[in-house]
């Protein structure tokens, strides 16, 4: 799967140098896309627990990610897990 070879961020030891931002955003920006499409994807067929361990995954990544926590009310919504969307 894509999103395995994302572990964390783009070259953590050159995290000060200019030239390593834009590839430490590109990588982040495209987990970030891919997860929320996968994500989308996972809803339509009610895949319940992928939709949840991916947006836990996502949050792991950016932890104030809002398309990770609305997949995740959504997915536990659909279970009628009121009280655990409610506590995200």
């Amino acid at each position: 799967e894509a999103l395995d070879l994302y572990q964390d961020e783009f070259l953590p030891e050159c995290r000060y140098f200019d030239w390593s931002v834009l590839g430490r955003e590109n990588a982040r920006q495209k987990f970030l896309a891919v997860s929320e499409r996968l994500g989308n994807h996972y809803l339509q067929e009610q895949r319940w627990d992928e939709v949840l361990e991916l947006g836990m995954r996502a949050l792991k990544h950016e932890k104030g990610w809002e398309p990770a926590y609305i997949l995740m009310i959504k997915a536990h919504l659909a279970q009628g897990n009121t009280a655990q969307a409610r506590a995200l």
